[in-house]
């Protein structure tokens, strides 16, 4: 399925509001998985992400999160944008492999902008003591097509 079909069938953007939680994630980034992300996706074979850090065991790469936006609007079925604006993100601490997290998905902002609807997605990393290790936002430049 592509983008514009699956736009076809999801929630109208109009009907999103501001504050809700989209979806929570909650997994550990297995060790193959973030082994993988650090060697091919990025392209970075840093010993910190591949077997020791000074932190006490291989971290997961914070860019490993950037992403994570992607599964939070699938979830619900929220609209995906025709264009990913801008992209922030903070690393607030070390996440090891495999160690338990939770990954929440909250609308902070609905906006026009030069008569284009956007969205803020905030999204949020902690670990289970509820320590927040990551914060970022996406920006997405909404779908201005009609069913």
């Amino acid at each position: 399925m592509n983008q514009a079909e699956y736009n076809k069938q999801a929630v109208d953007w109009r009907t999103i509001k501001e504050g809700s939680v989209v979806a929570v994630l909650a997994y550990g980034v297995p060790h193959t998985d973030a082994i993988h992300y650090a060697k091919e996706a990025v392209q970075d074979p840093d010993p910190w992400y591949l077997d020791h850090s000074t932190f006490g065991g291989p971290i997961v790469p914070p860019g490993y999160f950037y992403g994570e936006y992607l599964r939070l609007i699938v979830i619900p079925n929220y609209p995906m944008g025709v264009l990913n604006s801008q992209l922030s993100f903070e690393s607030k601490g070390p996440v090891f492999h495999g160690e338990p997290i939770t990954v929440t998905g909250t609308i902070d902002r609905i906006y026009e902008k030069r008569s284009r609807p956007y969205l803020d997605l905030g999204i949020s990393v902690k670990k289970n003591d509820g320590r927040e290790v990551g914060r970022g936002v996406v920006t997405i430049l909404l779908n201005l097509e009609e069913g």
